[in-house]
């Protein structure tokens, strides 16, 4: 089974696409339902614009590291627990961790600036429904979960879900209460629970 958020998400669809044959079930964590593109600026495109893009993502992600850079591990715990409605799991923890290298009595993001930017940059650019056709063909079980706050977040998610529905047949949808787009963190639990049970009603 192959599971993605946000980003994760896109990457997850695109595997599918191309390698249905290796995934059990797809995992569509409030990712993969809608294209980034139709929301960043309009009239990115040509190279000198996506490279004025990326500098504006390069300025805003150096002022961004260099918050980041803590001198305790207290700093570092809250971080860890920012926009967190409860306490995350070991796992979770691990995985924030393993993003930062500690130097000199420092913690520091190792991915830099430049990565960050062109990251973001490839993101607004894809379209992830180039991917939902293969998807469809493929009949791979699919369940995207959705986040339900803020309330602006919840309408816009039910007019896409009801477009990724409509393109991959095959694919369940459902809000998780209580959970924005980082779900795992808003409500783990939950997610478990329904990712569970639809494993044994859906997945082999």
């Amino acid at each position: 089974m192959l599971v993605g958020h946000s980003w994760g998400g896109v990457v997850a669809c695109h595997v599918a696409a191309r390698a249905a044959d290796a995934v059990g079930g797809l995992v569509l964590l409030d990712a993969g339902h809608v294209d980034y593109p139709d929301q960043v600026p309009p009239g990115i495109g040509s190279d000198d614009q996506v490279a004025g893009f990326v500098a504006g993502f390069v300025a805003g992600f150096e002022a961004a590291t260099a918050e980041l850079t803590m001198d305790r591990e207290d700093a570092l715990e809250a971080a860890e627990q920012d926009g967190a409605r409860r306490p995350l799991p070991p796992a979770m923890r691990a995985g924030i961790r393993a993003g930062f290298r500690h130097a000199d009595g420092r913690w520091t993001p190792i991915a830099s600036p430049q990565a960050r930017a062109w990251a973001m940059t490839a993101l607004g650019m894809d379209r992830v429904s180039s991917t939902w056709p293969a998807i469809a063909g493929s009949g791979v079980a699919v369940l995207l979960l959705l986040a339900s706050e803020p309330s602006e977040a919840r309408e816009a998610n039910v007019v896409a879900s009801e477009r990724f529905r409509a393109a991959i047949p095959q694919a369940e949808t459902g809000f998780v209460d209580g959970g924005g787009h980082d779900l795992l963190a808003d409500a783990g639990p939950a997610v478990a629970r329904a990712v569970d049970a639809w494993l044994h009603r859906s997945v082999s």
